[in-house]
């Protein structure tokens, strides 16, 4: 039974989702601080909360997709979710090393700690009740600790 999870296809797109997810919450406090020049600027006291800024991002993340999916479909949020936390790395922190303007650049971090940290933590919320969505009630509590061993590697 504990292995049947492994063969069961939407938990290995599950679990294929999750590893470049925790990666900005490591990163992001490191990244702000290397684009500073250390010099007391408004910038460099922004390193030291991005990351509180991201989980309050996160906050409301957890919260608000979550009692949406219940009208909507749980999946139908997760794979959004997953989809623009990926597309607020390409598309927000990437860029964030090139623009030359400190204000910008302030800006285009805050905005990406914000957006990440939302649908992060919309996608965190949700796939608990999504791998529980898919498997039988005596199979919930194998394939989630599946789950969790799975990543926990990555």
């Amino acid at each position: 039974m504990f292995w049947y999870g492994s063969r069961h296809i939407p938990c290995h797109v599950e679990t294929d989702l999750i590893p470049g997810l925790y990666v900005p919450f490591f990163y992001i406090v490191d990244f702000v601080h290397e684009q500073t020049d250390g010099s007391g600027s408004p910038e460099d006291k922004l390193s030291t909360y991005v990351l509180a800024i991201m989980n309050a991002g996160g906050l409301v993340g957890r919260i608000a997709p979550a009692a949406l999916s219940d009208s909507i479909g749980r999946f139908n949020i997760l794979f959004p979710c997953a989809l623009l936390s990926g597309v607020s790395c390409l598309a927000l922190w990437l860029p964030a090393s090139y623009v030359s303007a400190p204000g910008g650049r302030i800006a285009l971090e805050v905005t990406f700690a914000l957006s990440f940290g939302f649908f992060s933590g919309g996608f965190i919320a949700l796939i608990n009740p999504c791998i529980a969505e898919i498997s039988k009630i005596e199979e919930v509590g194998s394939r989630i600790g599946l789950f969790y061993c799975l990543i926990s590697f990555m």
